[in-house]
């Protein structure tokens, strides 16, 4: 059973969303009001509709109407998805979200896929719109509301050679670059939480997410079981990890112990001496949860500080943290394999996909090394 948004039971079917709409759904299939009254007719109407085969008159359906059944429909998809999701279908909609799905033809898509490129959307932008569409237009051929998906053989367009952003702003810094950014990062009040994420490699989201009760001292593991992100309506939220592989545990080295012993005297000097289990390990000085925009702006601030001190160096995010613990740890010896399941990578070819480019000179060291086995 459903419920509205001050917790009231609605009844089987009924449901009220963040934005204040009213949502039916029986047998897959969903109809929306603006009140609680509206929608209990609805959803009667809805129930004999699908129970006598008439739920939809298939030659009037839009695209438009077609794309909020079928997104309320995806259960199995993370809200920060969903919110990609209908960023990319308002470019659809502005174009093609009246026209009627069984009159949408392939030239109709390309002149879509045409216009976004001219209207300045970056090629991965664009053909993650088109894929979008693609899915929906699958679900409407797989439901009987069309009988050929126009967006087949439609080709994705070509991006320009760039370099990738494990090699840009994502890209680990060097032993050098890592001690002057640290240096700059001084002072910072989430100083702590950086020196934690580049000796962990844990995602942002992953370190903003952990709370005090995922700190198991006793077994000196970090248990990562959360993940701070955005749901469908741009909010910041709990959800699981990226993925399950990304469910872990990470041994605590002792500077890691070190970094949480400091973090607790911080938030006891701070906001007082209880700090609950549920509370998150590191927070935005105002006593709440941190969201990604503040860790962004803290790095732009440690860059500007950094080139002050002569120490200038292209832009990096905070995910550089995370490569450059993945070098750390390959120049120290660690195998591929361990480093795959500290990371909480889904495979080992994503592991060295992402890091085999780190070591030029690890590199010649172990060739050295083979040199002797001839």
């Amino acid at each position: 059973m459903g419920k509205n948004l001050k917790g009231k039971e609605l009844g089987e079917g009924l449901s009220q969303r963040k934005d204040g709409r009213y949502m039916a759904r029986y047998k897959g299939k969903c109809r929306y009001a603006d009140t609680e009254r509206e929608i209990r007719t609805v959803y009667r109407q809805l129930v004999q509709d699908v129970e006598s085969h008439a739920y939809v008159n298939k030659s009037a359906l839009t695209l438009a109407e077609y794309f909020e059944e079928w997104l309320a429909g995806r259960s199995d998809i993370k809200g920060s998805s969903k919110a990609n999701y209908k960023e990319w279908f308002k470019w659809l909609s502005a174009v093609m979200g009246k026209k009627k799905l069984q009159q949408i033809e392939k030239a109709d898509v390309r002149k879509l896929q045409a216009k976004l490129v001219k209207d300045g959307k970056r090629p991965a932008t664009v053909n993650s719109a088109m894929g979008l569409l693609f899915q929906i237009m699958k679900q409407a051929k797989q439901d009987g509301i069309i009988t050929v998906n126009p967006c087949e053989g439609i080709k994705a367009i070509k991006e320009k050679r760039e370099k990738k952003a494990v090699n840009t702003i994502h890209r680990a810094l060097t032993k050098e670059e890592q001690a002057a950014f640290m240096k700059a990062a001084k002072g910072e009040w989430l100083y702590n939480m950086i020196d934690f994420m580049l000796r962990t490699g844990l995602r942002s989201g992953e370190a903003r997410g952990l709370r005090w009760r995922d700190i198991d001292g006793k077994n000196g593991l970090i248990h990562v079981r959360n993940n701070r992100t955005i749901d469908e309506f741009k909010q910041d939220c709990d959800d699981t990890p990226k993925t399950e592989t990304s469910v872990r545990d990470i041994p605590m080295t002792a500077d890691v112990r070190e970094i949480l012993n400091r973090q607790r005297k911080q938030c006891r000097e701070m906001f007082g001496n209880v700090q609950g289990l549920n509370d998150p390990v590191f927070k935005s000085i105002d006593n709440s949860w941190l969201n990604k925009d503040c860790l962004n702006y803290i790095f732009q601030r440690i860059l500007i500080r950094m080139a002050k001190n002569g120490h200038s160096i292209d832009p990096i995010t905070p995910h550089a943290l995370r490569d450059t613990f993945a070098t750390r740890a390959i120049e120290a010896g660690m195998t591929p394999q361990t480093l795959k399941t500290i990371l909480g990578h889904s495979s080992l070819a994503m592991t060295m996909d992402l890091y085999a480019h780190v070591l030029p000179d690890t590199k010649r060291e172990e060739m050295e090394k083979i040199a002797a086995a001839f």
